[in-house]
């Protein structure tokens, strides 16, 4: 009975500390060495995820090097404009007109990337700058994204 009545303000603290913390924010990590593989192409577009997002046409097809927010989780091959955005997913995502689309959701505001191949585990939660091939069309996991990067060559955490 000791070990029930000490356990009861335990759980009791843990339940009020974790009240006031948000639930949509999802920590991001620090750089890992882990977390850096490739070469940059000298060919690739640099630009940023919002103008791949808002023009999927202009860049399809094409290498591109984007910064963004990197999740490497189960059905979350995501990249994201921040970590808080990976948690509130928006209906600002645009997919170019000529795609199949197959979800009867509007696309998140984020793209899929093709992580099979590639010694992302240590990028999971990370700001990177990152490298592929754009497709306007790809939408991953359940057609929820926005469009995809394939071929990812380099991935380099910040």
């Amino acid at each position: 009975m000791s070990r029930h009545v000490t356990a009861i303000p335990v759980l009791l603290a843990i339940a009020v500390a974790g009240c006031g913390a948000d639930p949509n924010r999802v920590a991001s990590k620090s750089p890992s060495p882990e977390c850096s593989f490739g070469t940059p192409d000298p060919t690739a577009v640099a630009t940023d995820l919002d103008q791949v997002l808002a023009d999927p046409e202009r860049f399809a097809g094409r290498r591109v090097r984007l910064r963004a927010f990197l999740m490497n989780e189960f059905e979350d091959h995501g990249l994201y404009i921040s970590d808080v955005s990976t948690k509130k997913p928006t209906l600002g995502g645009k997919r170019a007109p000529r795609c199949d689309v197959r979800a009867l959701v509007p696309p998140m505001k984020a793209l899929w990337w093709d992580a099979a191949g590639t010694p992302g585990a240590g990028c999971n939660r990370s700001l990177v700058t990152i490298e592929g091939i754009f497709d306007p069309c790809e939408g991953g996991h359940m057609s929820l994204f926005s469009g995809g990067l394939h071929n990812v060559n380099s991935i380099h955490s910040e």
